[in-house]
């Protein structure tokens, strides 16, 4: 038996279940609200941060 060179080695059992299940039913999350919808509200968000900085200056 030959050891990775690389920190993987240091890895035992098999991946998380649970995690890609989790991952799955967050990518279904987004989906469901809609990219675009998510973009307006980050945009919106940050126009809204850029604006409360500018008033402390």
């Amino acid at each position: 038996m030959r050891l990775s060179e690389t920190a993987s080695r240091f890895e035992v059992g098999t991946p998380s279940t649970v995690s890609f299940i989790g991952a799955a039913e967050a990518v279904k999350l987004l989906l469901n609200f809609g990219i675009e919808n998510i973009e307006k509200q980050v945009l919106k968000l940050t126009d809204y941060l850029i604006e409360k900085i500018r008033l402390l200056d």
